[in-house]
């Protein structure tokens, strides 16, 4: 979707752009996050093995239909949906950003690989903690003030890193030791381990 110069632009133009940049930004929608599955030799010896396995459910495929359905949903219940064909002020687009920088802080999340040195955004379908951003709208006239308050509002809910999540990582260590009458046995123990990704 592409707004054009001297257009006038509804609501419906500003969630449809917001749900393109979600489907091209989200390196889990529709597809399988690389990291996800894959295990890893940490370290290993003639006689010992340590390995880490990443397997998290929030690392895989979510449809481009829920994301759909939620970022509606989301609109619906912020009052926003009803007015999609409306063409939009500049304090309505200001409340409109207001509330959609709380639906993107809570479910686009970086998830960084120590491992391959890749980093990934998901979409998280489960997260529903919404930030609260407060504007201006009741007053009549707009004035600079305001809108700087209102703009900082905006980043500080983007910018939100409060909230860190840990993908479930188990670690492996095998061990095998040998006697002289060349018998040997092995033994295994599991553990947990995190990587922290978080939330944008």
């Amino acid at each position: 979707m592409t707004i054009e110069v001297g257009k006038k632009i509804t609501y419906k133009d500003l969630a449809d752009k917001i749900y393109e940049l979600i489907i091209n930004k989200c390196d889990n929608i529709d597809k399988t996050i690389p990291i996800n599955g894959q295990t890893y030799t940490i370290s290993s010896t003639s006689k010992t093995k340590c390995t880490l396995t990443i397997n998290d459910n929030k690392l895989v495929p979510i449809s481009a239909s829920v994301v759909k359905t939620q970022l509606d949903s989301f609109l619906s219940s912020r009052g926003i949906k009803s007015k999609e064909n409306e063409v939009i002020t500049f304090k309505g687009m200001m409340n409109f950003y207001a509330n959609i920088s709380s639906f993107l802080s809570a479910k686009m999340v970086l998830v960084g690989s120590s491992f391959r040195g890749e980093k990934y955004v998901i979409y998280n379908a489960s997260a529903t903690n919404y930030t609260s951003v407060q504007t201006a709208l009741k007053d009549k006239n707009y004035t600079k003030a305001q809108i700087e308050t209102d703009v900082n509002s905006l980043l500080n809910a983007i910018n939100s890193t409060s909230k860190v999540f840990y993908p479930a990582t188990t670690i492996t260590y095998t061990c095998s030791s040998s006697s002289s009458s060349s018998s040997s046995s092995s033994c295994s123990s599991s553990s947990s381990m995190f990587i922290a990704y978080m939330e944008i």
